[in-house]
């Protein structure tokens, strides 16, 4: 119902992405949109993974043919592929956008959102690394933001914030985006004007997270501190520093997008 995503569904994207390059396609454009307006993409199956994972374990690398080694490999290629395409690639990333709905849209040239969009890498918060290139991402945001959200696995429902954050390259108004797509299927050739004609810059600007970071880098840059100077044995201290974090700003444990 949110738009779950498992290895096979990722596959036929990317073969479809792979038959749009072919001339006789005569394709300008792609558009990734959802057919349901509650969710763009709720990210890959995880209990799958971790079926996956206890029922044929191994020791460092999943084998060809585990069902593992089939979803990253999905995963992915289809992330180098959305991050080098040559068509314009435009993801409308509306209602909620996480985890792997974040890979498959994610390095694609143009990511729209709207007051409506909720983004977190949700697999954070079990513990799961932030994959789907989403730790690159996040090591190119402002300051400690990016480590901050691997971390932490917070929502994030700001478009300033996305647009802050780099998440988002687009902030376009809910009740403009049918007309958009309109436009957009009457000239695909002229993605880049129609966005442009479009958007507009997100009315929440500065979004809290953006309106937070001299706190979280200064909290998070002790954490950092901390670990190059002691490493991870000195778990109590960390938990402290965290505590700072959390007293000095409450608010990130008051609403989502914070």
């Amino acid at each position: 119902q949110l738009n779950a995503l498992e290895a096979v569904h990722v596959e036929h994207l990317k073969q479809q992405l792979l038959a749009w390059l072919e001339p006789s396609s005569r394709v300008k454009a792609v558009l990734l949109d959802s057919n349901n307006e509650r969710s763009f993409c709720s990210g890959g199956d995880v209990k799958a993974a971790r079926h996956a994972v206890l029922e044929q374990p191994y020791p460092d690398y999943p084998p060809p043919g585990h069902h593992i080694h089939r979803v990253f490999q999905a995963e992915y290629s289809t992330l180098l592929l959305t991050s080098t395409y040559p068509l314009p690639l435009v993801a409308l990333c509306q209602g909620i956008w996480m985890g792997l709905g974040f890979g498959i849209a994610g390095f694609g040239k143009y990511r729209v959102v709207s007051d409506a969009t909720i983004f977190a890498m949700p697999e954070n918060s079990i513990g799961l690394w932030p994959d789907v290139g989403f730790a690159f991402k996040a090591a190119h945001m402002p300051g400690y933001l990016g480590l901050f959200l691997g971390l932490s696995g917070v929502r994030l429902t700001s478009p300033a914030d996305l647009l802050f954050c780099g998440i988002a390259t687009h902030y376009i108004q809910a009740e403009q985006l049918v007309a958009f797509k309109n436009d957009l299927a009457h000239d695909p050739a002229a993605a880049h004007t129609l966005l442009q004609q479009y958007s507009q810059p997100a009315p929440d600007a500065p979004g809290p997270l953006q309106r937070l970071q001299p706190i979280i880098d200064k909290h998070v840059g002790q954490l950092v501190q901390h670990w190059r100077q002691k490493g991870c044995e000195e778990v109590l201290e960390l938990y402290g520093l965290a505590d700072h974090l959390a007293r000095e700003a409450p608010a990130l444990h008051q609403t989502d997008h914070q």
